[in-house]
C-alpha cells in the first residue's frame, strides 16, 4: 500500500531497500507541498521512451484526469487512517478537499465563461470581415 506513511509502524530499511531494488520504477508522477509554502509542486519521471514505458506513463496520465485515482487514493488514505484510528483526521481531509474542489470549480467556471465570451466575440469579428477582401480583387 503505497500510503504506509499513515501508519505508525517503522519497517526495516534494509528490507525496504531490497524491496525498492526488485520493483524498478520506469514512470512516476508525484506531487507534493512544503510546509513553508502554499504551492502544489510536481516531480515528473519517466525511465526511457521505450513504447511498453510511454504506454505505462499514459496509463498514470489519463488516471489523473479523472475520478478514478482520486477515489482510489481517499479510498487507501481512509484505510491507513482507520488502522491508526485516525478517522477524524479523514474526515477533515474530506472537507478540505471538498473546500478547495469547490473554489477551484467556481474558478473554472468563471474561466470558462470568459474562453466563451472571447470566442463570441471573435467569431463576430470574423463573420464581419469580408469574404474576399479588395486587395485579393485587385490581384
Amino acid at each position: 500500500m503505497p500510503f504506509n506513511f499513515f501508519n505508525k509502524k517503522e519497517e526495516n530499511v534494509e528490507e525496504q531497500s531490497k524491496k525498492e531494488e526488485k520493483e524498478e520504477v520506469i514512470a512516476s508522477v508525484t506531487y507534493y507541498v512544503k510546509r513553508t509554502s502554499e504551492d502544489v509542486y510536481l516531480d515528473i519521471f519517466i525511465n526511457d521512451y521505450e513504447d511498453e514505458t510511454v504506454s505505462k506513463m499514459a496509463k498514470i496520465l489519463s488516471g489523473l484526469s479523472t475520478l478514478r485515482l482520486s477515489v482510489e487514493t481517499m479510498a487507501m488514505i481512509k484505510e491507513s487512517l482507520a488502522e491508526t484510528e485516525d478517522d477524524e483526521v479523514f474526515v477533515q481531509l474530506v472537507r478540505s478537499v471538498m473546500e478547495q474542489t469547490e473554489n477551484e470549480s467556481e474558478i473554472l467556471q468563471k474561466l470558462t465563461e470568459r474562453m466563451k465570451a472571447k470566442a463570441t466575440i471573435e467569431k463576430k469579428e470574423k463573420e464581419d470581415q469580408p469574404w474576399i477582401k479588395p486587395s485579393e480583387i485587385i490581384k
